[in-house]
């Protein structure tokens, strides 16, 4: 099995594959279990999402027999693999005038599916994600043991569920060798998997399975190289993916990316919780490390990482980052630097020495920190802007972001010469992109009247309420859900995901 290369820079899609009749708790229960991987492929800089089609395809798409293209398609995008099958087999039919249009539309991007039209949409998922090239992308495929629909199947016909009864059952004979078939050339596959499940038990041993064979894959394939690295090397790698991942949510604003490209001030950027800072310095830090500024040395720290939140510790690691750039660039910098036991102030000399020799090149230095406000006081006598200097310098230009409640600092900043940019809600054709981006990033879509619904909640300026709340409706269970959960979100009076409070979108 090759190594993980996400075909997206920075987002893992995990594609879902089954019949969607008879498979929902597997469906359900997956749900549950993507919270443990996206908590993974967030600490190592990747962005996560579960493709599940059970309304990435509306009546629309349906009406335009556009079912198989769109299925295909967001399978080809996706990275990894995984395919459950219990009895029953899917939307099948030669004689199907529907399906079959649909494979007419389709066969133009996907000729090869044009030997397959005796085959349901879900085997079709099954060859195009791993039979067609095993290997190719990780896949985990679950085949779920005959005696849990066959008990299924018994408990629908006493009850009289006609529907559940086919739920549970094979369509016919000719499908029945079909679904052998198909399990065969699985199980050739087997080597070329990261897990083949020929029989479990119920759903939840399925799901487990699938899981387990997920997190096994990528804990030896995206951070094997962690358990080599150094303690400052690991807060480096940590640091990094929290402004890859906080630079994905960039939208609009470019505004205040031009007035930081253009100041020479230090900049204390404001805003209320959630209104982008973060998404803003990222970004702006990202297009800075552009090789052209060859004489511009760029230290960033995120309060959030949490590796140790008092202004000492964040001026200790400035400190070591800036020491190793220095030393990397030919500095002879000497011994005496970063001593263990030193007190902010000696920390602070040691910066100011740095950047003395800094200047004997003509060379600069950038010092971004996000969540000034964050930033705990070691003692009482250590203030929070203990970490920067009082002073502005030649050489130096300081970027800060910090809560617009956050007076005391502001004042104090603003009275040492610092700009204050505040940052205000998004616009309304930003709001837009974010969520048709967020969507399509889940393979989702509404109508334009759904997206105007959720854009027109006030709350909604607020870029963290706006993703919070898109990414909560990009996991609600079907798409004929979607209109009342829209209309439970409009009704809500104080939506406020950042202090603390959760949105209950069931």
């Amino acid at each position: 099995m090759r190594k993980l290369k996400l075909k997206e820079d920075g987002i893992c899609r995990i594609f879902f594959s089954s019949p969607f009749n008879g498979m929902e708790e597997e469906r359900e229960l997956a749900k549950k279990f993507w919270p443990k991987i996206q908590a993974f492929c967030n600490f190592n800089g990747i962005q996560f999402r579960a493709v599940d089609m059970r309304w990435g395809i509306t009546t629309q798409n349906v009406a335009e027999a556009k079912v198989i293209d769109i299925c295909l398609q967001e399978c080809s995008r996706s990275d990894i693999f995984i395919g459950f099958y219990g009895q029953r087999y899917g939307w099948h039919g030669v004689n199907d005038r529907d399906l079959q249009e649909n494979f007419e539309r389709s066969k133009i991007r996907f000729p090869w599916i044009n030997s397959y039209r005796d085959r349901s949409i879900t085997e079709l998922e099954f060859i195009a994600g791993h039979l067609n090239c095993p290997g190719a992308i990780p896949a985990c495929i679950c085949f779920r043991d005959i005696s849990y629909d066959n008990e299924k199947y018994e408990k629908a016909k006493n009850d009289g569920n006609n529907e559940k009864m086919k739920a549970f059952s094979v369509e016919s004979a000719n499908v029945k060798v079909r679904l052998q078939d198909l399990k065969k050339r699985v199980t050739e596959t087997r080597d070329k998997t990261i897990g083949i499940h020929m029989s479990y038990k119920t759903p939840l041993e399925g799901v487990e399975f699938m899981s387990s064979s997920i997190l096994r894959y990528l804990s030896e394939n995206v951070c094997k190289e962690h358990t080599k690295l150094s303690p400052r090397e690991l807060s480096l790698c940590h640091h990094d993916n929290y402004a890859t991942a906080k630079s994905k949510s960039f939208f609009g604003r470019k505004d205040i990316l031009k007035r930081l490209f253009n100041t020479k001030k230090n900049v204390v950027l404001t805003g209320e919780a959630g209104c982008g800072k973060s998404a803003i310095i990222a970004t702006w830090r990202k297009m800075l490390e552009i090789p052209s500024i060859l004489n511009t040395i760029i230290i960033s720290h995120f309060v959030e990482c949490k590796d140790k939140m008092s202004a000492y510790h964040i001026l200790e690691r400035v400190n070591l980052e800036l020491l190793l750039a220095m030393q990397s660039k030919g500095y002879d910098i000497g011994k005496g630097f970063i001593r263990n036991g030193s007190n902010l102030e000696d920390h602070m000399r040691e910066l100011l020495s740095m950047l003395d020799k800094l200047k004997t090149r003509d060379e600069n230095c950038v010092i971004i920190i996000d969540g000034l406000n964050r930033i705990a006081k070691k003692e009482q006598t250590a203030k929070t802007l203990g970490c920067i200097p009082n002073f502005q310098l030649k050489n130096l230009q300081i970027i800060l972001a910090t809560l617009s409640s956050d007076t005391e600092n502001i004042e104090e900043l603003k009275m040492r010469g610092y700009e204050e940019i505040k940052v205000p809600p998004l616009d309304e054709v930003s709001k837009l992109n974010m969520c048709l981006t967020i969507l399509r990033d889940h393979s989702k879509e509404m109508t334009k009247d759904q997206v105007k619904k959720v854009l027109d909640i006030r709350q909604t300026n607020n870029l963290l309420n706006l993703k919070y709340l898109f990414e909560r409706i990009c996991t609600s269970d079907a798409h004929k859900k979607l209109e009342f959960t829209i209309d439970d979100l409009s009704s809500i009076k104080n939506m406020n995901t950042t202090s603390g409070k959760k949105w209950k979108l069931e």
